[in-house]
């Protein structure tokens, strides 16, 4: 099986230490943009959305509900080629 990510065990890679909002920072003050729900959805095919989980939108803003957090989720999934499912997709899934 070959890796997603490709990790290279002699190399030193940066340490998170904190987060906020969607920036991720390490311990030498470095600060990286958190794109890993994408890479999810592109490689895996799926995303849990939760409010609890995560309040920030891109830019700073607050989220209002799940809801802002499901449009922006769909709307990740729309620009790496993928659509959600409907009701009756995951409906069949189970039949």
């Amino acid at each position: 099986m070959q890796s997603v990510f490709y990790r290279d065990p002699g190399s030193t890679y940066p340490t998170a230490v904190s987060a906020s909002g969607m920036y991720i920072h390490d311990a030498d003050g470095n600060q990286y943009l958190d794109m890993s729900g994408r890479a999810v959805v592109s490689s895996v095919g799926h995303a849990r959305v939760g409010f609890e989980n995560n309040m920030a939108l891109p830019g700073g803003r607050v989220a209002g509900g799940n809801d802002d957090l499901v449009r922006l989720a769909t709307q990740v999934g729309v620009n790496t080629g993928r659509s959600p499912a409907t009701a009756n997709d995951v409906r069949a899934l189970f039949a």
